[in-house]
């Protein structure tokens, strides 16, 4: 399945390139489905930019203006159109969403102009009504709080889900189901929903909502021999953050596409003055909120807004319920809600966006336990919007020289706009209303009425939050050697925050050692060399508390830029390692977190990310196809990384830091929400070996334990844990590996029950080991 994308600026001539190239398809015998958001646009390109080029091969438009049963006319012509002869047909998004299997798809390439919405959030408020759809739904758990809806198999509904989407007969109820149901019938979406909240609504005790959230398969496109989408903004989408994360390979169409555009880049940016109203982020809560003096803040805006632009020509765009807003003004346009494409509009040349387009936050929630932050999210639904309104008007041409306004409700959306226009100007538009200042939360209670529990938690947050404010951010120990047990160096890892950390490693990284053990190592960990009762100095049991996390990849084709598409939203720094060669794969990874975590939350997130590698069809050292390469005995809190440097081999060596406006500290809370929880097992602290780890025998030793005859999983683990120490691994280390390789057995939960056991054995035998060779020495 080849997926191309076309990112290039709104009004920059996409849609004309893209018709010229389904036209040069269509001469040559190829058949071509053209999809578009909407009736009117495929309308004006059929007429304005495929009949100008004077067709010779068929060329048709199937929507709602054209047939009454859209979906099933689109099936026919696939399944009787002969099969040797170009042509190009014409859809809406709305109907290429809804199409069932096509005969011979294999025939055509999809060309989709503007990109796919690909997630969906739907609530029913359906309390006496809900098990017309909940009886033939189950929700089946998973992480996070949230499950995969699935029809119900045992379940004997008043109504299947298959008589909900088709609807055949137009019932108003139905209607309002059909397109959830489709979803839920449809292989190419996965629909979810709140376990909490499904199973209230169930048991009738959440006021009879249903909140359900849809996310499109790439698998869509499967069936077409290529896909070319089309966009602004691509790689902000929702499409590319979601798609590309899953590990489904997104690739830039070619050159020849981007010279046919009227420019790359906006260069007009001099020429705009981007104005916004409020500092904070606009909603329509805050819209609807009343001002001093009477009238809502939305009203406030709309008074300021015509003032602000003089009596000058505008256009403006807003949500459905703010319609003839400016019916007051002659010199003022309303745009459509939908406007892509639209460039009927380009002799105005101010802009105002009053919509507030953000999705719910139940939303944000479900796609905050994806991965994806709301800065993204906002982006991608709120932002891209508006700057396809702020496109319909004259700086749509590159070649007009008048000055030009756009007003946006807040300053975030102002910047990110600004960047879509080098040059730009941005300032605040001062309205003349205040907002009543409302206390948040629960009344005060007096210091007398609290509890002397709830006094000293409250203590203890003001010292956390007043130490948070004095005191810069430790990000871990520093050792001489591997063999040290305390650190000696004098190297400062506090930094007031991950920027000037980050900024420390890349300086670390001008450094040319010698040799490999001539490099000091650092460790996530900051260390108790004194914890009572614990015969280590920096064991786990020493740990403190960790901060970022470290990853070491060794000889996988897994690089950092597959390791950044794989987690979009997470900001990285990656560099070389010093056995680095211009023909291995050997780097090292920091991610900075949200926050300190504990040994054990450290090791649930790292293994959070090793699950998610894995889900992305990323394998580890022995599997077959693509090889992740993540070295698992490093998965602890305790764990020693060498410090950046030049790599002994000098076109090696680099250093990238994956940062951008969508990537933020990994969100530990988020992560830990996620988790799978494993087996608990008790590991040990003191370490079985200090010398280096025998790789060969680790990799021979599982290649054993994977190719062991069904019968023999107890004694093929023992004696897989046997070699695992001798080829020189600590107790976590073992511990570590173990945990994983059980998920490969017949019988997971009998090789998980047994791990704590073997751990304890190998470290018992360590140390009855040492004592006799202490005896015979002595």
């Amino acid at each position: 399945m080849a997926i191309y994308y076309f990112d290039a600026p709104a009004g920059a001539g996409k849609t004309h390139v893209l018709v010229e190239h389904a036209h040069r398809l269509a001469q040559k015998g190829q058949k071509t489905l053209f999809v578009q958001p909407s009736r009117e646009l495929i309308s004006r390109t059929i007429n304005e930019t495929l009949e100008p080029l004077h067709p010779t091969y068929p060329r048709r438009a199937i929507h709602g203006d054209t047939d009454a049963k859209v979906t099933a006319t689109i099936v026919a012509h696939f399944r009787d159109t002969p099969r040797n002869q170009g042509e190009i047909l014409f859809i809406t998004h709305a109907a290429f969403l809804l199409l069932p299997f096509l005969e011979r798809a294999c025939d055509w390439i999809v060309i989709v102009d503007e990109v796919l919405q690909v997630d969906l959030f739907e609530s029913f408020n359906i309390p006496d009504t809900h098990r017309l759809i909940t009886d033939a739904l189950t929700c089946v758990p998973g992480d996070g709080g949230y499950g995969r809806m699935l029809p119900a198999v045992s379940a004997y509904p008043a109504m299947s889900l298959d008589q909900i989407a088709r609807n055949s007969r137009c019932d108003q109820v139905l209607a309002d189901f059909s397109g959830f149901a489709h979803r839920m019938l449809s292989d190419n979406w996965e629909v979810y929903a709140n376990r909490d909240n499904f199973e209230r609504l169930i048991a009738g005790e959440n006021g009879g909502q249903l909140q359900t959230y849809s996310l499109l398969e790439a698998g869509i496109f499967s069936r077409f021999a290529e896909t070319i989408i089309a966009s602004a903004c691509f790689t902000e989408s929702m499409l590319y953050q979601l798609w590309s994360a899953r590990g489904v390979q997104l690739q830039s169409v070619g050159p020849e596409f981007f010279d046919g555009l009227r420019y790359q880049l906006h260069r007009n940016g001099a020429q705009v003055t981007i104005r916004y109203v409020l500092d904070d982020h606009w909603s329509k809560t805050k819209r609807d909120m009343p001002v001093d003096g009477g009238g809502t803040l939305g009203e406030a805006v709309i008074s300021q807004v015509g003032q602000a632009l003089g009596g000058e020509p505008f256009v403006w765009m807003g949500n459905k319920d703010q319609k003839g807003a400016f019916d007051h003004l002659s010199n003022a346009k309303q745009l459509p809600n939908s406007p892509h494409g639209r460039n009927d509009f380009q002799q105005f040349h101010n802009v105002a966006v009053l919509s507030a387009l953000n999705p719910p936050p139940t939303h944000f929630a479900f796609m905050d336990s994806l991965g994806v932050s709301g800065d993204a999210l906002k982006n991608a639904h709120y932002r891209s919007a508006v700057y396809q309104a702020v496109m319909r008007s004259s700086i749509r041409n590159p070649n007009d020289p008048t000055p030009k306004t756009i007003i946006v409700m807040d300053r975030p959306t102002a910047h990110w706009l600004a960047d879509c226009f080098p040059g730009a100007r941005v300032e605040q538009l001062k309205i003349n209303a205040s907002v009543p200042h409302r206390p948040r939360g629960r009344p005060r209670v007096g210091d007398a009425a609290l509890s002397p529990a709830e006094r000293a938690r409250r203590c203890r947050l003001n010292k956390r939050a007043a130490s948070a404010n004095t005191a810069t951010v430790g990000y871990g120990s520093v050792f001489p050697t591997r063999f040290s047990s305390t650190s000696t160096l004098q190297l400062e890892l506090d930094q007031v925050d991950d920027d000037g950390f980050i900024a420390l490693l890349a300086e670390l990284h001008q450094r040319v050692v010698e040799a490999k053990d001539d490099n000091f190592l650092i460790s996530p960990a900051t260390f108790d060399a004194a914890v009572a009762g614990v015969d280590t100095q920096r064991g786990l049991d020493n740990v403190t508390r960790t901060r970022g996390i470290w990853l070491d990849f060794d000889d996988g084709d897994l690089g950092h830029d597959d390791f950044a598409a794989v987690f979009p939203a997470v900001r990285l720094a990656a560099f070389n390692t010093y056995s680095s060669t211009a023909t291995s794969n050997r780097w090292r990874a920091f991610i900075p977190t949200s926050r300190d975590m504990s040994a054990e939350e450290y090791a649930a997130v790292v293994g959070q990310i090793a699950r998610q590698l894995v889900d992305q069809r990323w394998g580890d050292r022995l599997g077959k196809g693509r090889r992740h390469g993540l070295d698992v005995t490093k998965m602890h809190a305790a764990s020693l990384f060498y410090a950046p440097c030049q790599a002994a081999d000098p076109t090696a060596s680099f250093f990238r830091d994956h940062k951008d406006r969508r990537r933020t500290a990994l969100d530990v809370d988020r992560w830990l929400e996620g988790a799978r929880s494993l087996p608990a097992v008790s590991v040990p602290t003191t370490p079985l070996l200090h010398g280096p780890i025998e790789r060969a025998a680790v990799d021979k030793a599982i290649g054993r334990w994977r190719a062991a005859p069904a019968g023999s999983g107890r004694s093929a683990f023992f004696a897989l844990s046997a070699q695992l120490r001798r080829a020189g691994m600590s107790a976590v280390e073992l511990k570590a590996l173990l945990t994983q390789e059980a998920d490969h057995a017949r019988s997971p939960k009998e090789r998980h029950a047994e791990i704590q056991g073997l751990v304890a054995a190998a470290h018992f035998t360590k140390q009855a080991a040492s004592r006799e060779g202490l005896a015979r020495n002595c």
